[in-house]
């Protein structure tokens, strides 16, 4: 993970920590040191920010990981997926070779999310959100975001 991405993990965190209604907002989890799901760029996220709540968008901590495997079943090679969380409640995987994360809404293609940082930093934390997520305007992450100066 790049620093710049650390400190933008930190300084939401921080900033919604500070905010009264910030859990209703969302929620970026302190790290957990001991992850390891031999993806080695989303231990580097859990690391950082296990898990968390960002408006549409759910990731799973290193715990909550293992009991969420189910949602890739019916896919070919399942077992080189990992599902790392949900964007309306439709899992987002990382796919254990190519590390590369990927949404799978029901009824539609894949949507292709890129590497880790990329995913954090433009779909997660910057202008990316609105891409994924119908009527953005009336969402407080994005309210949040804009008024944090990253979107």
């Amino acid at each position: 993970m790049n620093e710049n991405l650390r400190e933008t993990i930190k300084q939401l965190r921080s900033s919604l920590v500070a905010l009264d209604d910030g859990p209703r907002i969302g929620e970026i989890r302190p790290g957990n040191a001991d992850a390891r799901f031999e993806v080695e760029s989303w231990d580097d996220v859990l690391v950082e920010c296990d898990g968390g709540r960002f408006g549409a968008i759910d990731l799973w901590s290193a715990e909550e990981i293992p009991s969420c495997q189910q949602a890739i079943q019916p896919l070919d090679n399942a077992s080189d997926y990992l599902v790392v969380g949900q964007i309306l409640y439709e899992p987002i995987v990382i796919n254990r070779r190519s590390e590369l994360l990927h949404w799978l809404p029901v009824n539609a293609q894949p949507v292709a999310l890129g590497t880790a940082d990329l995913f954090l930093n433009h779909f997660v934390f910057g202008s990316g959100y609105s891409e994924l997520i119908p009527d953005v305007e009336k969402e407080h992450w994005w309210q949040f975001l804009s008024s944090q100066r990253i979107t």
